[in-house]
């Protein structure tokens, strides 16, 4: 049953079978974001849900928010890394009542490694644990890499996916996602690419409400920059192994 399926696919080992996936049609991405994440490392999704889920959705994080359901990561405040509050939720810990919009998202979210495998063969695991996490005015997380390649590195993570449900959001709130050009991988090594001396900056991205971003977690350096309001982020990591489409 895919229901059931998807619903508990925050079991880890899962592979995203998409014959198995029978609750949509597996068409929310459009080519141009599956092509920009095959071809540069990351793809950006616009409209990914509609703009009364993304009020119902920015709506129910402002009150996860105000329920002081959000923590500082501590360790990594106390480091100058992060200043960002956040929280772990899965779709069963959801409350179907008062929740439809992250109802709705976490739905949607995770068929993305179904239609990413269907699209490209990346051999994405499903996943369902999700990073809710909100960015007090003036808050930021310095440059970091999601995930690796040797044995201290990697974590598992393939593909990063992160939703904004930030309304009526300008350039000049800041808070953009700043992603770098991605790091030749090891294959790509081996074949004579050559190790920038230094990250390139690729691409500044604005966190706007219905805004879905996919990058790969090994390749892609990236950062949040200082935001000048509160800025909400819904974030799921996609597991996959090092090799397939990469």
């Amino acid at each position: 049953n895919s229901k059931a399926f998807a619903a508990n696919s925050h079991d880890a080992g899962l592979l995203a079978t998409p014959q198995g996936y029978t609750i949509g049609d597996l068409e929310s991405l459009d080519v141009d974001c599956v092509k920009g994440l095959m071809e540069q490392g990351y793809g950006i999704q616009e409209n990914f849900l509609k703009d009364d889920l993304v009020n119902d959705v920015y709506r129910e994080l402002e009150m996860i928010d105000f329920d002081g359901k959000l923590s500082i990561v501590q360790q990594q405040k106390m480091a100058g890394i992060r200043s960002d509050k956040i929280c772990w939720v899965n779709y069963e810990g959801l409350e179907r009542e008062k929740q439809p919009g992250l109802l709705e998202l976490f739905k949607k979210m995770i068929s993305i490694p179904f239609e990413l495998n269907k699209k490209c063969s990346l051999y994405l695991q499903a996943s369902g644990s999700f990073q809710l996490a909100s960015y007090p005015k003036e808050a930021f997380y310095k440059k970091h890499m999601d995930g690796g390649y040797d044995s201290k590195l990697n974590n598992g993570r393939k593909v990063t996916a992160i939703f904004y449900a930030n309304k009526d959001w300008t350039s000049s709130d800041g808070g953009q996602l700043r992603l770098y050009k991605q790091r030749p991988n090891p294959f790509q090594l081996e074949k004579g690419a050559t190790e920038p001396n230094e990250d390139e900056m690729e691409h500044d991205i604005d966190p706007v409400g219905g805004r879905l971003v996919l990058f790969r977690s090994r390749d892609i350096p990236h950062e949040v920059l200082p935001t000048g309001r509160k800025r909400f982020a819904v974030s799921l990591w996609l597991p996959g192994p090092v090799g397939p489409g990469d």
